[in-house]
């Protein structure tokens, strides 16, 4: 059975692929070079069509640019009296820099706060931890008075 199959699947097989007519047109009307040969004027090729396009999108660059520009010149929208001398923006910018640090300090000190607000400065001590901390204390505290003493 499994003998039959196997005829019948190498008779289905043939030697040569088959090759579609489409592709025997493309074949029959491509240059007979080797690939190596053709890649050189593939690569001057698409180095050309890069050029073009790059020369393509600069001068659409620049007609946005001119476009853009408008006919009529547009006046300062600041006045004179605006303007600002030297020590006038120093002192804006040292007036600013004194606020925001200010708020950076009021900042971290409610930080702070927040966290210390959490703390309790006052541990539980169960019974039987004090009685061990009495009598380490008091046994050091003769230890003490023993060492003065003498």
């Amino acid at each position: 059975m499994q003998y039959q199959k196997y005829k019948e699947e190498l008779a289905e097989l043939k030697a040569r692929p088959e090759i579609s007519i489409n592709s025997r047109m493309l074949a029959l009307n491509r240059p007979k070079q080797p690939v190596y040969m053709r890649t050189e004027a593939v690569l001057k090729k698409k180095e050309e069509n890069i050029k073009k396009l790059k020369q393509e999108v600069e001068e659409a660059k620049k007609k946005k640019e001119i476009e853009s520009i408008p006919p009529w010149v547009m006046k300062h929208k600041t006045t004179p009296e605006r303007h600002r001398s030297q020590s006038e923006f120093l002192n804006h910018v040292f007036s600013w820099q004194t606020r925001r640090n200010e708020i950076l300090q009021r900042e971290q000190y409610e930080a702070i706060t927040q966290e210390m607000d959490k703390l309790t400065f006052k541990p539980y001590i169960n019974p039987k931890s004090r009685q061990l901390a009495e009598r380490v204390t008091s046994s050091f505290q003769l230890f003490i008075g023993r060492y003065i003493s003498s």
